[in-house]
């Protein structure tokens, strides 16, 4: 069974976790030739003050 785990700085409306969901669950079943149905998605929103790239926190 598949376990995808996405990390998201700042929020995704239920809407864009559903089609991100769906289209990775998509894409994993293709490449790994496994049933969608045995694809797990789990999409993680964190505070953009969490996360830091290039040394500059996000805002």
């Amino acid at each position: 069974m598949p376990f995808v785990n996405i990390k998201n700085a700042g929020k995704l409306s239920k809407e864009k976790k559903a089609e991100l969901g769906d289209k990775i669950a998509d894409t994993v079943s293709e490449v790994l030739g496994k049933s969608k149905e045995k694809v797990w998605v789990q999409i993680d929103d964190l505070e953009r003050e969490n996360w830091v790239l290039g040394g500059k926190q996000l805002e």
